[in-house]
């Protein structure tokens, strides 16, 4: 019975008896009374009634809901119930947390962040369930495509269900082996499960590279290539909005199982590390040899190519000629990505078999012995620059020799009151800058002239601290802190302290706010060789010399770089790049070691390391008296200059000759032997290049001492002298001479050698 129809029975009801009884009329009689009363007990039961359906329908619904919260709580869709016009009566907690949809009051508000005619939509689909019983369709306007179902219920509501189309992949029938993937509009893959990516190639990005007769979309049979070959698969399309979709890939026949990975006790027990992987990459097991070297970071399910990278080629190429040519391929260096400490591996890939669509990655741990193979490459370059920088320094110093020369020729002949001698002035300055410079590429090739000596460090640091003051300025404070332990050095006092100048400049260069460099210096006796830094020092007495600042430090792409010539961590014009290339190549050639260890931001410290071999005392011989020596004229001498550089040899040419020597001139070795050769042309001494073509000068001076053993002899080069020492203590009394050097270096060393 109707709730209205009750309600009006019983006010009916209620009205009659309460008249009845208010008008107490006594003729009616007591049967008027009764019909009231009976007219008030009707409508009581009548409210009755009406109370009972009520609690009858609440307890009918609470029923309903647990019922369905019971049945849809484990569902992982969101799930909701809506009336005919899509009003939302209930929902799950899945789609009350918003996990798909936007919760709203009405579908179609939550419909407008996947279609654009959401009122379209629910009626469109009803009336397909009204039809069918059910119907289903992707959406996949949205971040993620979108499976929905819909049922039609026996009370006339209907079941709506939204889920991920991976996760409905995921719970498909044979979803462990049938490949599934989804599309958009455009046909474009969004997505794809593991039975996709074990059975098709990577470079299969849309349903065309797939095979091109599906374009249609349709339900169909054909052959696709897969990468075990050519496969034919039942083809279903579930046809989402505006030609998206999902394709279920049904191979015809059916392969039972696919190739098992290995024994897993086999397999965890080897020794050697390896990766399991598919033809794709991904890897699907790593056994603990394996997980011992890659220390975390890539794990089952990761893909190699996002967790390596190689310097030679793309990993994908690599894995492409694993699986397409038969054979394994030569092995990659592989890189870890996006961990903090540096890790190199060695890998090696193997298919098993044509058919198997595995491959098994063999790992070598070469971290470090890449690390030492950087530090050969950077020890190599190193040297190989020094040799370039000692080539290019001897080439300068013979043109400097020339400009110098000259220079000092055309000084002779103007006084200082002349106009023009300010001009010659500044040349023979600059020149004798370029000759700086040119000696600190030299120190750098460790070829430039040392002059070794014991030094006390206590000394030598306290005489050169007023300079080196003045040198840090008023912002910067000097700290010196000596050791108690200090032996003496062997070293070149004026190298040592031009070491000392570029180390604090720098120092104070990396301040420009102010603060304190330190200066330490502390013995260091080395009983067994020990690894510093990259290198190994060897046994000995050393004494160690630190230069510590809080500057802002240098970068660490720069830190392997900062001893090679020309790289400085200062701003363009600032500086030469040659200050710790200088450093590099003086303690380097003081049979030395510099280490340097900086943080950006917190500062630097270059640790010289130089050696203090005990001092022993010296051995008194007699003197015997030498014969008083005749009195030697210019005039009396005769000199054979010996050089290829023919601005060099008329300069020198002209300077001895301006000393009343006289000068026979060759331009290579060839030349001055053939004038040897003169039995009659006399000869008081040789002066002679060390480098020049066809033969060098302590090979020419050995062949002409077998002719001439009274000759004396003076070697001029543009590099060290100790860098030919043993050729030259082959020669008594031979003298050197370094380029660039003067008109008056030149003429007192031949004065020197003949008197």
């Amino acid at each position: 019975m109707p709730e209205r129809f009750i309600i009006l029975l019983a006010t009916i009801g209620f009205a009659f008896s309460g008249a009845v009884l208010w008008s107490g009329d006594a003729s009616a009689g007591s049967s008027l009374e009764q019909v009231g009363l009976a007219a008030a007990v009707a409508s009581v039961v009548s409210l009755g009634l009406l109370a009972l359906r009520a609690v009858l329908t609440m307890l009918s619904t609470t029923r309903r809901r647990n019922i369905f919260d019971c049945l849809m709580s484990s569902n992982p869709a969101s799930t909701v119930l809506v009336d005919a016009q899509g009003r939302t009566l209930l929902t799950n907690d899945r789609y009350d947390s918003g996990h798909h949809l936007p919760r709203c009051a009405q579908l179609s508000d939550a419909l407008t962040a996947i279609c654009s005619d959401p009122l379209g939509e629910i009626k469109k689909l009803h009336q397909q369930c009204d039809l069918n019983g059910h119907t289903e369709e992707m959406f996949t306007s949205g971040p993620v495509p979108l499976l929905i179902t819909v049922r039609k219920t026996r009370r006339g509501v209907y079941l709506w269900e939204i889920a991920d189309a991976p996760l409905y992949m995921a719970h498909t029938t044979h979803a462990n082996n049938v490949p599934v993937a989804s599309f958009d509009t455009d046909g474009a893959l969004l997505s794809r499960n593991d039975a996709f990516n074990l059975a098709f190639p990577l470079n299969v990005e849309t349903l065309t590279d797939l095979s091109g007769a599906i374009a249609n979309r349709t339900d169909q049979r054909v052959p696709l290539t897969t990468i075990h070959g050519k496969r034919l698969f039942d083809l279903k399309f579930l046809q989402g909005e505006k030609g998206a979709g999902t394709v279920f890939c049904f191979e015809r026949e059916f392969q039972k199982t696919q190739p098992a990975l290995p024994d897993a006790e086999i397999f965890e027990k080897l020794t050697v590390p390896l990766m399991w992987l598919n033809l794709n990459g991904t890897v699907l097991a790593i056994n603990p040899a394996a997980r011992a070297i890659l220390r975390g970071g890539v794990n089952v399910g990761s893909k190699l190519n996002t967790a390596f990278t190689s310097a030679t080629r793309p990993l994908d190429e690599w894995l492409e000629e694993a699986r397409d040519s038969g054979r394994s391929p030569q092995p990659e260096f592989l890189s870890r990505q996006g961990q903090g400490d540096e890790l190199i591996l060695q890998a090696m890939l193997t298919r098993l078999g044509e058919e198997a669509p595995y491959l098994i990655c063999t790992l070598t741990d070469v971290t470090e012995l890449k690390s030492l193979e950087a530090q050969f490459v950077q020890s190599q370059k190193m040297q190989a620059i020094g040799q370039l920088a000692g080539g290019v320094a001897h080439d300068f110093n013979n043109l400097l020799t020339a400009i110098s020369g000259h220079c000092d020729l055309l000084l002779m002949r103007h006084d200082p009151t002349d106009p023009e001698h300010a001009d010659l002035m500044q040349i023979h300055q600059n020149t004798n800058r370029a000759a700086s410079l040119v000696g600190q590429l030299l120190a750098f090739s460790r070829k430039q002239n040392l002059q070794f000596q014991s030094l006390n460090l206590r000394d030598t640091l306290a005489d050169l601290g007023h300079l080196l003051n003045r040198l840090v300025g008023e912002k910067v404070e000097l700290s010196l802190d000596h050791g108690s332990d200090l032996n003496l050095v062997r070293a070149d006092k004026r190298q040592l302290e031009q070491v000392m100048m570029n180390l604090v400049v720098n120092a104070r260069d990396a301040m420009p706010d102010g603060g304190v460099v330190q200066i330490k210096t502390s013995g260091l006796n080395l009983v067994t060789p020990t690894e510093m830094g990259s290198a190994v020092v060897q046994p000995g007495e050393y004494v160690k010399i630190s230069v510590i600042d809080q500057g802002e430090g240098i970068a660490p792409e720069l830190i392997d770089k900062v001893f090679e010539p020309f790289v400085t961590t200062k701003r363009t014009g600032e500086g030469t790049g040659l200050g710790l290339s200088t450093v590099y190549g003086i303690v380097k050639q003081s049979g030395g070691y510099i280490f340097v260890d900086s943080v950006l931001g917190k500062g630097t410290k270059f640790d010289v390391i130089l050696p203090a071999p005990p001092v022993r005392a010296a051995v008194v011989e007699p003197v015997e008296e030498e014969p008083p020596k005749t009195e030697f004229r210019p005039s009396d001498g005769v000199v054979l200059l010996v050089e290829d550089e023919a601005p060099v040899r008329a300069f020198a040419s002209r300077a001895l000759q301006l000393k009343g020597y006289k000068v026979i001139e060759a331009d290579c070795a060839e030349m001055a032997l053939d004038l040897l050769q003169d039995e009659d042309m006399h000869v008081d001494v040789f002066v002679t290049d060390v480098i020049m073509p066809g033969l060098d000068g302590p090979t020419w001076v050995t062949q002409a001492k077998a002719i001439r053993p009274d000759v004396r002899v003076i070697f001029v080069s543009g590099y060290a002298e100790d860098s030919f020492s043993s050729q030259k203590d082959a020669f008594e009394n031979a003298a050197f001479l370094p380029k660039p050097f003067s008109l008056k270096d030149l003429t007192r060393t031949v004065d020197s050698v003949l008197s």
